[in-house]
Order: structure tokens, then sequence, then C-alpha cells
């Protein structure tokens, strides 16, 4: 997060910092969570004070907009005020909105009922053009089909994105929210810098018929195949845990192109879809089990509050 200070503007520096950040925060460049610079790095930065800086700081936590705590960075609330205060302001402007259109149609003699299921076709009709939300992965097979989950489940267009394939150019410029996993969330956050979306964090989950599978490998010896090695302590605890297999051993996809001779005596092996292909010219399929994840529900559910938090009707002012 970059700040620029204007040293000859009436404002007070530590007023400028402070507007800079509610400006990131309302904007999503910051978002809850998120951590700020240290002191002593903008002091670096940008030459301010340190008693600056920490005076900005302290203000905006005194406003519950910061956490600060001794030796830690300074990170943004998990629920700023500044984004409480955004919601009632859109559930202002939402009443507005209807209450200007229920008297366009009641002058319009429409049947405002009749109206309201046309409108909502047309809103949806809106959201098929021109989509707000989108699932990253770094596989084909994956992003489809957890996209079309997530849509399925919240009644919203969600279209899927290969990481890597043309990040920026080809991702819709209507896009406003990009889901994906703890596995991509750094590529994908590190791939869409330079755009002003909000990118979140969508906890996964194994489906129950895979997992139904896996209960059957136990006491068998199985392989788990992966992408990289990263991503390997993840899998094997995965596997062990609904699998309990009387031995279980880890290769690297690229490793074993070519080569079966690499996984030994083996009765089953796991993979993901990223690697099922390179698995399926060495085994037959009734040795695969392919892994297949799906969106948490609950998790999902309230994710999405965060995001689209209902509107609720403003309280009047009693006359």
């Amino acid at each position: 997060m970059k700040f620029a200070l204007n040293p000859n503007s009436k404002s007070p520096l530590y007023a400028q910092l402070e507007d800079q950040i509610l400006c990131a925060i309302s904007l999503g460049e910051l978002r809850p969570g998120d951590t700020l610079p240290s002191i002593r790095e903008l002091e670096n930065e940008i030459g301010i004070n340190r008693n600056t800086a920490r005076t900005a700081y302290l203000n905006l936590e005194a406003k519950g907009i910061l956490y600060l705590r001794q030796g830690q960075l300074a990170r943004v609330a998990d629920e700023p005020p500044i984004l409480q205060k955004e919601r009632e302001g859109l559930a202002e402007i939402a009443e507005d909105l209807s209450a200007e259109l229920i008297r366009k149609i009641e002058a319009s003699g429409v049947d405002g009922l009749t109206f309201l299921e046309y409108h909502k076709s047309r809103v949806v009709e809106h959201d098929q053009h021109y989509p707000r939300c989108a699932f990253v992965e770094c596989n084909e097979l994956m992003a489809d089909s957890i996209a079309r989950s997530i849509s399925e489940q919240l009644g919203r267009c969600v279209v899927p994105h290969v990481l890597g394939v043309d990040d920026d150019a080809s991702l819709p410029s209507s896009i406003r929210v990009v889901f994906t996993s703890h596995w991509h969330l750094a590529e994908t956050r590190e791939a869409f810098a330079g755009r002003q979306l909000r990118v979140q964090q969508l906890e996964l989950r194994i489906t129950p018929s895979c997992i139904s599978q896996l209960n059957a490998l136990e006491k068998t010896k199985v392989t788990v195949v992966v992408r990289d090695a990263e991503s390997a302590p993840g899998y094997l605890e995965l596997t062990r845990k609904y699998a309990k297999p009387e031995s279980i051993d880890v290769v690297i996809a690229e490793d074993v192109r070519d080569s079966r001779a690499a996984f030994g005596d083996v009765d089953s092996v796991v993979c993901t879809a990223p690697c099922k292909k390179i698995v399926s010219n060495l085994f037959p399929a009734s040795q695969i089990l392919e892994l297949v994840f799906e969106p948490s529900p609950e998790a999902l559910i309230a994710t999405c509050r965060r995001l689209f938090p209902p509107l609720e009707k403003p309280v009047l002012a009693q006359a």
C-alpha cells in the first residue's frame, strides 16, 4: 500500500494519512485483516515524522478502524465502522430508489407485483452479461466445477478463471469479487494487484461421494500425486484423514510423467484434477481416485453475507 502526502496542503499530514487509509478501505484496496506499513517504513518511504504517523494510526484505532498491538503491524479491523456506515448509506439509497420506482409504477398503471417478477428476471439477465464474481483455480475443470457450484448456491453468475491465462486481460471488467482457495490466495492477489478487486479466500471441502471412496481405501497401499512440493503436506493429511491406508507415499506429477516405476507396489493412486491426465497415462481408471472439492455451504453463505450484506430498511425518524 503506497501513500502520497502533500506537505503544502492545508490539511495536516496525519489527517491526509488517515483519509488515504479510509479511502483505501472503502475502495477495497485494504480489506479487513490486511496489515499496514510499520511506522518506520512510513518514515523511510514517504518521509513522514514517526510521531505524525503514530498519531494517524492511534486516531484510526480510536475510531475502530485499525487494530494495534505492541510488536505487531497495524491491521484493518475485522468490521471497521466505515464499512458499516457504507451499508447504512446503501440501505438509504435503496430505500430512495424503491420509493421512486413504486411511484413511477403506480403512475404508469403497471401492476407492481407483476413488474417485480419482470424486473427480477432482468436483473438476473444483467448479472449473466456483466458478472460481478469469479472463481480462480489452476485447473480448468476445477474452476468450471466450483464456479458452477457457487453459482447454484448463491443464485449469482460466477465465472471460472484459470490462473496464468492472461489473467488481467481475460477477466471481465465487471468483476468485483474473486473467490479462490487458500492454495492460490497469494497467486491470485498478485495476479490481480492492478485491479480494483476484492480477493476472497473460500473454504473448500471434499465432496461426500469422494469421502466414501477414500474410506474404501482403508488398509491399502496408496500413493498421492500432487502438482508441487508445497501442496504435498495438505493432500497427504486429507488422504490419511479419510482413507486410513496401510501405507502412503507422495510423488510430484512432473517427476513421474512417463514412468510408473516411481510408484512401486501400489493399490490406488489419489490425485487432483491438474494431475489426472498424467496419472491416467500410467494407471487404469479403476486404480485412480480423483479428489473432488466443493465450496462449504455454511462458509460460503457466511462469506457472501459479509460481501453482499442484506439491505435493511432504514429506521425513519419519528415526527
